[in-house]
């Protein structure tokens, strides 16, 4: 026994020489100027768009994105950025390309703390666009309600969406860390993904499908109207509050609660492993409904189209408003 506790008392000595020795290593390298705490160095920058264009694209890292109304009805793209990111805007076949230079050293971009976050800032006039495309590694996007476009793809990696512009063809978002927010907007086709984060989706017109993906995290549809909805998680509850399609509603859960309120659709097909199906449609439907443990209440109607409610845990709840 003694022996087991001399061992581990060498093992903590040893790990706080390290420690030690690492922090005496950063100081000193942050006298030389190595390790920094944010160079504090922001300048803001205005680049004005001579050129028309139809589409947009935007590949950046750390930026804040959001477009705004142009006051003078010409775009310009204004940007908030350290001295050593050198942010480009210019048109190419038709595209506004936005994108970056970074002149840092390896050791340069090891940041302890910064008093600047860097952020893009597009000035629009009140118009129609072709297809926006934004490549995000870490940073919020807005994009409000007086642009739309004809086709939209964002990908970020850590960071919010928050969107109220229409699409008339596909609209596309992923984030692999963050929420996303829809609200107040029409799509021809919607796809909504998001690994670690919640989903909130409202006052939404879309004539295709629409499909739904979060790994962890709550998933809020409300006042939506589609073709075919298809709803999957892992971990979170489902909420979804007078979702219409007049075709098919798929929602599918691993852990999680499946909540529909005055909802509807030719025919639905809703599962979930630990968790509860509960709520109201509005027309008559012919229930098959499975459950291993939990109890079972769904209308005795024999006419409308099918649907099918599976849980392993939980119980299933249905009424007819």
């Amino acid at each position: 026994m003694q022996k087991r506790s001399k061992a581990w008392l060498l093992i903590l000595i040893a790990v706080l020489v390290v420690l030690a020795l690492a922090f005496c290593l950063i100081l000193a390298l942050n006298r030389g100027g190595i390790i920094s705490f944010g160079t504090g160095n922001f300048t803001t920058r205005t680049v004005d768009i001579e050129w028309e264009f139809r589409n947009i694209k935007i590949s950046t890292e750390t930026e804040n994105i959001t477009f705004k109304q142009s006051p003078n009805g010409k775009c310009s793209v204004e940007f908030y950025e350290d001295e050593k990111v050198h942010h480009t805007a210019a048109v190419t076949n038709g595209t506004l390309a936005i994108g970056f230079e970074d002149t840092r050293k390896w050791y340069e971009k090891i940041i302890l703390f910064s008093f600047g976050t860097p952020s893009i800032t597009v000035y629009l006039p009140d118009a129609s666009y072709g297809t926006l495309t934004i490549k995000e590694s870490t940073g919020d996007i807005v994009i409000p309600e007086f642009v739309s476009f004809e086709a939209m793809e964002i990908t970020v990696s850590t960071g919010d969406v928050d969107l109220f512009s229409s699409v008339e063809g596909r609209m596309s978002v992923t984030a692999t860390t963050g929420d996303i927010r829809i609200s107040r907007i029409s799509a021809g086709e919607m796809e909504i993904r998001t690994s670690t984060g919640q989903i909130s989706v409202g006052s939404v017109k879309c004539d295709g499908d629409v499909t739904v993906s979060v790994s962890t995290g709550q998933t809020t549809l409300s006042e939506m109207t589609c073709r075919n909805l298809n709803s999957e998680g892992s971990t979170g509850e489902l909420i979804m509050l007078k979702v219409e399609a007049s075709g098919k509603i798929t929602a599918e859960r691993s852990t999680g609660d499946i909540r529909i309120e005055r909802c509807d659709a030719e025919e639905l097909y809703l599962k979930t492993s630990t968790g509860s199906v509960t709520g109201s449609l509005l027309t008559d439907k012919v229930f098959e409904t499975r459950t291993g443990t939990g109890r079972v209440s769904v209308p005795d109607t024999s006419s409308g189209g099918k649907c099918k409610i599976v849980t392993s845990t939980g119980d299933i709840s249905i009424t007819i408003k």
